[in-house]
This record gives structure tokens, sequence and C-alpha cells, in this order.
């Protein structure tokens, strides 16, 4: 059987593990052992290998980044290369692209009856390209195209190509035993052209693979185990480590084992060298083969790619961290979820960072939600909430939020309807005034007076009416005047007008997120009219919000004390007591 560039990548890959790199550094692409023990460098070249297994992977090349490939393959007179590109879209994924082209001379070549017919040169071409995007920090999805085109000399059956797409998804868990374990599962030739052959149309089947691998570190030197296979047939195992020199250079080793439960196993050894600076990086490797021994050099030029060594990583990684923390403590949310992002990036495992990268991404949310609440864009600010509600769903601050947005929509729902009610009944004054219903006119302004004693259209209409009401009464005989009592006087409102004015404006500052002053206002109001039944129960409601905004910048004791003045004013609120409940547990 001729070979072809997926049969030389499956070969060479030592094994196709279909997941991420598990330790999230700038050189890996592609979890297999030889990637990850014999590959610091050409992390293009494990994004190929990807392109054409687990397209999911390309999330983890880090930078831009442009690489060649040469190899001299375990058969005689073969060689190989492998060019590409790849594109980091930061949030919006990976594209990525690569060439490989597989030339084996000296082939012999025999008909159907076992006749010699001589020697040919078989060229094999393959050109893919993909995308993959990340889900989530734990998750990730991906999709590949891919032609192949195989030619050989005249005289043979001419050139053969096919057309084909993969699919694939990763996910990634917490630190297990040190480092993060890494699942994937691909589909081969979901879609595959059919190639023609001497022996008629083919088509490859569909292939369903599956892979893990775990990975950590002991100081600066690294250990790599994996392992992976298509469903139904032998799994390849691998054991590799890595074995930094210097700052720039490392040494690296593995051994892969094809066929792990009875039979004959295929065990192979490889070794290897990698330099590594900030722009290029060159790679050699050695393997030991049952056709032959097997050598390839890689080198690639990543403009943009962080390329320090471990301990430069570990100590910008200590800065970060201190930063993160810094952020976090002042209530920058958005920069410390930053800061606690590149630490990760750079070290999987530290503790710190993935217990606080959640938290800042929380407040963060928050943060924007408020501001959305402030100019009313409800949308959006149930948008931020939910996104906050999904980091930590056991806390109950995005919650209380999302009820915030729906009560505030329905109060600005309900005064909008006010208005428009109070403009209609204002036009229905004006038209009575109009025909000369002055009394009519005049209870329609009182009516609106007595809810909005400031309400500047409703008293000059009210002082028309009553001028028009007096001129009309003087025109009468009179004996025909009304007796003073006939003509009803407006009854002052319960509340003065000023005072109903002050509610309205603490009403409306709590609208804004302005708690502080929406609490001074109503507190004023409240305790000059304890009465004030609307503006005692609009005062709660603002402790209750402040109280929250306490809380969601980690002021639990001065959340306490504005839930408790909640609590002292309308003692039943089920809100105000659970409150108080949960700070004082915290402050315990």
């Amino acid at each position: 059987m001729p070979l072809n560039a997926k049969h030389i990548s499956a070969t060479l890959a030592l094994i196709s593990c279909l997941a991420a790199a598990g330790n999230g550094t700038a050189r890996l692409a592609f979890a297999d052992a030889r990637a990850e023990a014999m590959a610091k460098g050409p992390a293009l070249e494990a994004g190929f290998y990807a392109l054409g297994t687990n397209p999911a992977a390309l999330v983890e090349l880090p930078a831009l980044q442009f690489g060649f490939t040469h190899k001299d393959l375990p058969a005689p007179n073969a060689t190989s290369e492998i060019v590409g590109a790849a594109l980091p879209l930061d949030k919006y994924g990976t594209l990525a692209g690569g060439f490989g082209t597989v030339l084996v001379a000296d082939v012999e070549r025999y008909d159907d009856n076992g006749r010699y017919l001589g020697k040919y040169l078989y060229h094999d071409d393959r050109l893919a390209a993909g995308y993959g995007v990340r889900a989530a920090r734990w998750l990730a999805f991906g999709a590949a195209l891919n032609y192949d085109r195989h030619r050989t000399a005249p005289g043979d059956d001419g050139t053969r190509q096919k057309l084909g797409g993969d699919a694939g998804v990763y996910v990634r868990t917490p630190e297990l035993g040190g480092g993060p374990l890494t699942l994937g599962v691909a589909t081969q030739n979901l879609i595959a052209s059919a190639r023609k052959t001497i022996l008629g149309e083919y088509r490859e089947p569909r292939r369903v693979r599956v892979g893990t691998s775990w990975a950590r570190y002991f100081g600066n030197h690294r250990l790599t185990l994996a392992a992976s296979g298509p469903v139904e047939e032998p799994v390849t195992a691998a054991v590799a480590g890595e074995l930094l020199i210097s700052s720039r250079f490392a040494a690296r080793a593995s051994v892969t084992r094809t066929g792990l439960v009875g039979g004959e196993a295929d065990i192979r050894p490889a070794a290897g060298l990698g330099f590594n600076t900030a722009l290029l990086s060159f790679d050699y490797c050695y393997l030991s083969r049952e056709l032959g021994n097997y050598h390839y050099f890689s080198f690639s030029v990543n403009p943009g790619r962080e390329s320090r060594t471990r301990e430069e990583r570990r100590r910008q990684a200590e800065e970060w961290l201190a930063e993160a923390r810094a952020y976090f403590d002042a209530g920058n949310y958005e920069l410390a979820a930053k800061r606690f992002a590149a630490v990760l990036k750079w070290e999987p495992g530290n503790a710190v960072a993935r217990e606080y990268l959640p938290k800042a991404e929380y407040y963060a949310h928050l943060g924007e939600g408020t501001e959305y609440l402030k100019a009313q864009d409800w949308a959006r600010a149930r948008r931020e909430f939910k996104a906050a509600a999904a980091l930590i769903p056991e806390d109950f601050l995005a919650t209380e939020y999302l009820a915030r947005v729906d009560q505030l929509e329905e109060e600005e729902n309900a005064r909008a309807a006010e208005e428009r009610r109070v403009a209609q009944k204002l036009a229905e004054a004006e038209e009575a005034v109009g025909r000369g219903a002055y009394l009519e006119a005049i209870k329609i302004c009182e009516d609106i007076l007595a809810a909005y004693p400031d309400d500047e259209e409703a008293n000059e209409l009210l002082a028309k009416a009553q001028r028009e009401l007096a001129v009309s009464i003087a025109k009468l005989p009179p004996e025909d005047r009304p007796e003073p009592e006939e003509v009803e006087e407006a009854k002052p409102p319960a509340i003065p007008p000023e005072a109903v004015k002050r509610y309205r404006q603490g009403s409306s500052l709590l609208a804004q997120g302005s708690l502080s002053q929406a609490v001074t206002i109503l507190a004023d109001v409240v305790s000059e009219y304890p009465t004030y039944g609307a503006a005692r129960a609009k005062l709660v409601q603002a402790y209750l919000y402040q109280g929250l905004d306490l809380y969601s910048k980690g002021s639990a004791a001065a959340a306490l004390k504005a839930w408790r003045r909640a609590a002292a004013l309308d003692p039943g609120n089920e809100k105000a007591q659970r409150y108080i409940k949960r700070a004082e547990s915290e402050i315990k």
C-alpha cells in the first residue's frame, strides 16, 4: 500500500493524542508526546498535525507563527516538508493552515500477477486549513478541511485527489495529581469525497479518535503521559520528559508503545534537542523505527511569541499575581481578571489564580451590570448578571441583582404608563376648559395635583380654570350666582407638596443607582413624615440595595448596618432578615 500524508503524520507523530497541551505554555499546540517532549519550538508543526487529527487543539497556538519542517523518513529515498502559518484571534479563536508534501523515490511497482514493472516516483501533497475556538477555559471546539493529491510517474494511474473534513472537541479538567488532565474526541472524514484508484472509487471511512494527556512540572523539568488511538484499533501510549539545560536549550526524550493488550507491542524511543528565543526556534529529533532511523529538524519564526525560560515565566507570574491581588483588593476586578488569566496561561496549576479568577470575573460582571442598570439598559444588565451567576451559582448577589433589574424595569414601565395617564387627563381638563366645563376641569387638575403637587402644567391649568370660572360667575345676575359653599375648594393633600417632591427626587436617584443620595433624601422625608408610607417603603428598598452594593465590594460589616436599618423600618421584611443572617455568619 503506498504511503500518504495521513499515514505519514500518524506514524511520525508517535501518537495523535486528540487534546490540547495540558500545561498551557507558549510552545505547544497539540498534546501528543512528540509535541510535548520533542518539539518545544515548532508549535506550528504540531498545529499542522492538529489539523489532521483534532482541530480543537488549534486554540493552543499562542501567537502569530510561520514554520518549516524537513524530515528524512524511514523509507527508501523518502523526504517530507511541512510549511504553514497560525493566526490566533484572541477570544475569537485561532486560524491555521499548512501544506505538507511527501516525496518517495525508487518505489517498486508490481502488477496484479506479481510481475516487476520497475520503479516510480510517488508524490503526496496535503493542504489543510482549520479553525479552533474556546467555548470556556476548559472546553474547545474545532473544524478543519483538508485536500489530498497523490501523483505518480507517467504510466501509473495518474493523479488521485480527495477533499475531506474533520471536527473535534476537547475538555481540560482542573489540576489532577499536580497537573491538568486533557481529554479529546474527534471525527475524521466527517465529510470525504470519493477517490479514484486502480481498483475503482474509494471513500475513506469515518473514524472516531479519542485521546488523553497529562503533564506535570518538577521544578524546571516536565513529565508527560499520553495515550490515544482510533476506536477499535490498537492504543498508543507514551512517556516523555524534558530537561532544561540552560535558559534557551532543552533536552528531550520519549518512549512510545503501540498495542497495549495482547499481541506484539511496537516500542519506539526518541531523543532530541531544542533551542528557543523570543523570535526563532529550532528543534532536532532522532527516532528509531522498524524501517530505519528517522531524523527531522524544524525551524519556525514566531513574532510576538513569549519565549522566556520557566524561571523567568515563574518570576513574571509571581509579579502578575501580586498585581492581580492588588487590583482585586482595590475593586478593579476587570484588570484583576486579566492578570489572573495571564498567570494561568503560564502556570495553569496556580491555586491562587484558579481560586480568584472566577471571583474577579464575577465581580467584573456585577460592576458592568450595575452600570447598565444605571443607564436603564435592562437587556445588557440582565446579560451581565446572568454571566456572573453562571460563574458562581451559589452566590446570591447576581440573583438579587437580576431581581432588581426586573423590579426597576417594572417600575420604569409603570412610571411611563402613569405619565401617559396624567398627560391624557390634562388633555381632558384642557378640553373641559374649552367647552366651559370649569368645575370638571378643576376636579381633574386637583386629582392630578393630589398625587403630583409639583406638576407645573396641572397647576397652570387649574389656575386658568379657576379664573375662567370666576369670570363666568361674575357675568351672571346676582340672583343666579351660586353660593360660595357650592364651589368646592381643593383639599390640601395629607403630605405637603414639598415632601412629595423630595420623595420623588429620592425615588429617581434610587432608580439611577445613586444609592447614598437616595438614602439621605428619603431618610429626611421619613424622619419628618413618619406616616408617609410610600417614602418609608422606598427607603427600605434603598437600604436593601445599598447593603447589596457594599457587600459586593467586600464590606460585609457596612452592608449589615444598612440591612439592619431596613429591618428596623420594616421588621417583617424577609429579604432584610435573610441578608442580615448571611452577613452575621460571614463576619463571625
